[in-house]
């Protein structure tokens, strides 16, 4: 998925060292690996559009907050 922001998505991941690092750097207080943390995919209006953008993925803290991140709204057809 490739749109004008970052698709949320409410699966939990374990951040790696390098989130940590970068969101440590931009955050007060750091994020820690014990906190709850999520997955975004897709990209947004802030970076290149990559040719494998539909497998670009990142892990964020839920205490993040970005104009470059957003969510979609789905409900099953059944």
């Amino acid at each position: 998925m490739a749109g004008n922001v970052w698709e949320f998505v409410d699966e939990a991941r374990t951040p790696s060292a390098g989130a940590l690092e970068s969101f440590g750097r931009i955050m007060t207080p750091p994020p820690t690996a014990d906190e709850p943390w999520y997955t975004m995919c897709g990209g947004s209006f802030q970076e290149p559009l990559f040719r494998n953008v539909n497998g670009e993925w990142a892990s964020v803290p839920a205490r993040y907050r970005s104009a470059a991140i957003g969510f979609r709204c789905a409900k099953d057809a059944r």
